[in-house]
C-alpha cells in the first residue's frame, strides 16, 4: 500500500512500483501483487466486507500470514475472460447442494502491475460452521 500524496500524479505512484520491482528482482525474489476483502454475514443475513488488503509481497518462508477463519471452503478461480461463465457454476452448485456460506474471500493476484489483464482471481466460500 502507498500512502497518498496530495499533488502527486499516478504516473509517479507507477514509477514508485517500477524501483520497488527493480530492486526486488535484484535480489531474486516474485513480487506478487494482490488485492482482495473478506466479507462476513452482516445483521440482515447479507454477506459485508469485513476486511480489506492490499499488499505488494515476496514470497518466502518468512512471510508473516494472516489467518483467516478455520474451516471447510469451496473454491473457485477465474479470470476476466472465464468470469462469468465460472460465477454462474459456482452459484448453481450452492443452490443446487443448498449450501449457505458463512463467510467470502475475495482474493485478486496480479503477477504484472504493468500488464492489467494479467490478473487472476480467487473466489473462497466458507460453507461449514
Amino acid at each position: 500500500m502507498m500512502p497518498f500524496e496530495h499533488g502527486k500524479e499516478v504516473s509517479d505512484y507507477l514509477v514508485d512500483y517500477s524501483k520497488l520491482d527493480e530492486a526486488v528482482s535484484q535480489q531474486g525474489l516474485l513480487n506478487l501483487y494482490d488485492q482482495g476483502a473478506f466479507y462476513e454475514k452482516n445483521e440482515s443475513g447479507e454477506f459485508a466486507p469485513k476486511y480489506i488488503f492490499t499488499t505488494i509481497s515476496q514470497p518466502t518462508p518468512s512471510d508473516n500470514c494472516l489467518h483467516i477463519p478455520a474451516g471447510t471452503f469451496l473454491s473457485v478461480c477465474f479470470n476476466e475472460e472465464t468470469a462469468q461463465e465460472q460465477t454462474d457454476k459456482i452459484i448453481g452448485y450452492l443452490a443446487e447442494h443448498e449450501i449457505s456460506p458463512t463467510h467470502l474471500l475475495q482474493v485478486e493476484l496480479t503477477p504484472n502491475i504493468f500488464d492489467l489483464y494479467s490478473a487472476q482471481f480467487e473466489i473462497q466460500f466458507r460453507i461449514d460452521d
